[in-house]
């Protein structure tokens, strides 16, 4: 619960100050002003989807595919709360919120490529740490 408290923050702060961003550009180009409850809720929600979806991959227990497919979907609905808290002035076209899905979907397959590089460091030591055991062990 501690890892997923530190990560939900981390999120937190990251979602806040792309939420105040976005609510402050729509409010200089387009003079529209947004209720700061509403932004904040947002991003708390947000934060929570996307905390989830890292837990849910960097989980040590299950299969590792299984887990990034897992994590996906559980990050795809803070994609579809932003639709609500922002309303018309940013999507006021349709690709603009498959454009944020793509770019989460982009941000989320990097996640995925480091992790697996991860794994097959980890994958490789172990192996060289058995064989090194093995190579120690008298033969018979």
């Amino acid at each position: 619960m501690k890892k997923f408290i530190q990560t939900y923050l981390v999120t937190l702060f990251a979602t806040n100050l792309a939420f105040v961003l976005i609510a402050g550009i729509v409010r200089y180009r387009l003079n529209i002003t947004y209720a700061f409850a509403a932004v904040e809720i947002g991003a708390i929600l947000t934060a929570l989807f996307v905390a989830a979806g890292i837990r849910i991959l960097l989980s040590p227990k299950g299969n590792a595919v299984l887990n990034a497919v897992l994590g996906l979907l559980v990050i795809l609905p803070g994609v579809v709360v932003l639709r609500p808290v922002f309303s018309i002035a940013v999507f006021r076209y349709w690709f603009v919120i498959f454009l944020l899905v793509a770019i989460a979907a982009l941000g989320y397959s990097i996640a995925v490529v480091i992790i697996g590089a991860k794994a097959r460091r980890e994958t490789d030591e172990l192996n060289r740490m058995l064989e090194e055991e093995r190579a120690k062990q008298p033969r018979e």
